[in-house]
């Protein structure tokens, strides 16, 4: 996906470099609760691009109005398709909800890669911050789909080829130092962990755990970088 594919999505972001061609808007790739969670598609000029699925999340908060064609212009000028995704906000949904719906976008990707006219073997997984996190998550435990389901998206992977992401938290059991859980002093983000000022510092662990990167560390994980 090369080296210099992250910086120039931040030049994209800092100067501005102005609208990107072909927009997708509004793909539903899930539907749960009478609520709709979409994705947009900016497409590379020439067919069978890679793709980036960039998930938008600050604090495990995402909103439409937060898809950035300058950003995605950083990458269609390089022939990249960026897909930008918004997925369910904390405090109605928590982070291991989020997970299956940033699977379930890569998923949604995957199924509709020839109408995108995206190369499905070469499919990146970005984001900053929570955005960060969710990627490492979902990319940690992706799966190639389950074969028998009525469902044609959930018949798609939810694997991708390689992640780059900005700033992630990757571990909450030791957040900055051996031994510090933010979770234990009343984090602001308690609503997403699922977790109160008054939940017992046993599960409090549990639940750090299961929600930190650094847990999932595999052979198998895909090729990543974190800057």
């Amino acid at each position: 996906m090369g080296k210099h594919l992250l910086p120039t999505a931040i030049l994209g972001l800092v100067f501005g470099l102005g609208q990107a061609q072909d927009r997708v808007l509004d793909q539903i790739y899930l539907k749960r609760g009478g609520a709709a969670f979409t994705l947009d598609v900016f497409k590379a000029a020439k067919p069978n691009a890679p793709a980036v699925i960039w998930i938008l999340s600050g604090g495990w908060y995402s909103k439409h109005e937060d898809i950035n064609p300058d950003l995605a212009k950083a990458f269609t000028d390089r022939g990249i398709t960026l897909v930008e995704v918004v997925h369910g906000s904390q405090p109605k949904y928590k982070i291991s909800e989020i997970i299956p719906m940033v699977r379930r976008a890569i998923r949604y990707v995957h199924a509709n890669a020839g109408r995108f006219e995206i190369d499905a073997n070469r499919i990146g997984l970005s984001g900053g911050s929570a955005g960060g996190q969710l990627s490492l998550m979902a990319a940690a435990t992706g799966d190639s789909g389950s074969a028998d389901s009525k469902d044609l998206v959930e018949r798609a992977s939810s694997s991708v080829n390689a992640v780059g992401v900005l700033f992630p938290p990757t571990d909450f059991s030791n957040y900055g130092g051996a031994g510090i859980m933010p979770l234990a002093g009343g984090a602001i983000y308690l609503p997403a962990f699922g977790v109160t000022a008054q939940t017992p510092k046993d599960e409090l662990d549990r639940v750090a755990r299961a929600l930190s990167p650094i847990n999932f560390l595999t052979p198998s994980f895909p090729p990543t970088i974190i800057v």
